[in-house]
């Protein structure tokens, strides 16, 4: 019996390098592999990050990528970036909770889906990690 595969998929952050225009664009593997990644924004672009899909959700159903920015809740609530570490993606709390200092994001959204949510990303929300340290 097989297990249900997580769809692989990247957000990458790319800018028009003669408009100078930033955008994300959400690609899964077909398309890469179809040579469709970066049409519709010029000739020329720099690709400024590139972020892979954790196969989770966040509270409202949103995609959770490496490199978003959550407020989950934890005897209160407290904000942790979402990074992938030693083949498993995980809440960087920057202080032990549970005396960790990253946590299992499968875990966490198994345990109750209710208690993470996206509130931005670390390439266009810099002044929300001002709060993690």
């Amino acid at each position: 019996m097989q297990k249900d595969k997580r769809e692989i998929k990247f957000r990458y952050r790319i800018k028009d390098t003669f408009t100078g225009k930033i955008e994300f664009r959400y690609l899964n593997l077909d398309e890469i592999g179809a040579g469709i990644v970066f049409s519709n924004i010029g000739l020329k672009h720099d690709v400024l990050s590139q972020d892979e899909y954790t196969g989770l959700h966040d509270k409202n159903g949103k995609d959770i990528y490496e490199g978003d920015i959550v407020i989950a809740k934890y005897r209160g609530s407290f904000r942790a970036t979402v990074v992938y570490d030693r083949g498993s993606f995980k809440l960087d709390c920057n202080r032990d909770i549970q005396n960790r200092p990253y946590i299992r994001l499968e875990d966490w959204c198994q345990k109750d889906a209710k208690t993470v949510e996206v509130i931005g990303n670390v390439h266009e929300n810099q002044e929300l990690l001002k709060e993690l340290k």
